[in-house]
């Protein structure tokens, strides 16, 4: 891929179930309208909404579709959440809240889209 391209942020949680082009049959997860569903994986190839199991899809996928939470302390911390693909900033309380929240924009894009470059 060229530097010179412009990057583009997919959500990895977004993309359609890819069995790869091996020919094991691993039961994996994918994510798919706020639930993860089970596939059978090929064993290689494939994109990166494939999870070995449920939990770590959610974790990942669920994560990443939660609204942006600010939670009940006062301090003003500015973080970055995921909200219908890019990542965006909000003023975080300091506690509670939930686990869309990052603390820099590359955390937030690294855990719920994938770079591509297109030119």
């Amino acid at each position: 891929m060229s530097d010179q391209w412009p990057k583009i942020y997919v959500p990895v949680c977004s993309l359609k179930p890819d069995s790869g082009n091996c020919f094991a049959a691993f039961r994996n997860w994918y994510h798919v309208k706020g639930v993860c569903k089970e596939f059978i994986y090929g064993g290689c190839g494939g994109n990166r909404n494939n999870f070995q199991t449920r939990e770590e899809c959610e974790r990942k996928c669920v994560v990443c579709n939660l609204p942006s939470e600010t939670g009940p302390c006062r301090m003003r911390l500015e973080r970055w959440f995921y909200d219908n693909g890019v990542c965006k900033k909000f003023v975080y309380g300091g506690c509670a809240g939930n686990d869309n929240r990052f603390e820099t924009l590359n955390a937030c894009q690294r855990a719920c889209t994938i770079e591509r470059r297109y030119p």
